[in-house]
């Protein structure tokens, strides 16, 4: 089916594509919406995408996924990588594979999350910020302050209390 704006404006023509059910005559065009191609984008259970690619369901207790596979990975819901949009709001993403989740900007690895676990950020092990964690393995931490010209190992505040600072 098509939908044409008399109007002039190209903003509301698109082709729509619906499945048929088995509530259908086997001679009926499909009811079920599945998917719209309009100027804005393609829209796969909606009929009018906001972006070039929008997913959508009316259900308030299914997940939404976007699912990427290859000869590599294999092709059930279990294999590839997943972006997945939860019924709870929460957000997933996913490498399904025993293979580890890079992230890059400007085409340079800032981060990696290894297969076995491991957090690296600009191919280093070292971390600046607050972690939380209930089981925290730190190795080799060794850092250089410029505005002292000293080396000294970090500071560690356990559960609020100060584990002290050591300088070498």
């Amino acid at each position: 089916k098509t939908r044409h704006n008399s109007t002039g404006n190209d903003a509301n023509n698109s082709i729509d594509f619906y499945l048929w059910q088995t509530t259908d005559a086997t001679t009926a065009v499909g009811t079920k919406h599945g998917l719209s191609i309009t100027s804005a984008g393609v829209g796969i259970g909606t009929y009018a995408p906001s972006s070039k690619l929008h997913l959508h369901t009316n259900s308030t207790s299914t997940n939404q996924s976007i699912q990427i596979t290859d000869g590599n990975s294999g092709f059930t819901a279990s294999d590839g990588f997943m972006f997945t949009k939860l019924a709870t709001n929460d957000a997933i993403i996913a490498n399904n594979e025993s293979a580890n989740l890079i992230f890059q900007t400007g085409g340079t690895e800032r981060m990696r999350i290894t297969s076995s676990g491991d957090v690296t950020i600009n191919n280093n092990t070292v971390v600046n910020g607050t972690i939380t964690t209930s089981n925290l393995n730190i190795t080799n931490l060794f850092a250089t302050t410029t505005l002292l010209s000293t080396h000294c190992l970090c500071t560690f505040t356990i559960n609020g209390e100060c584990d002290g600072r050591k300088t070498v």
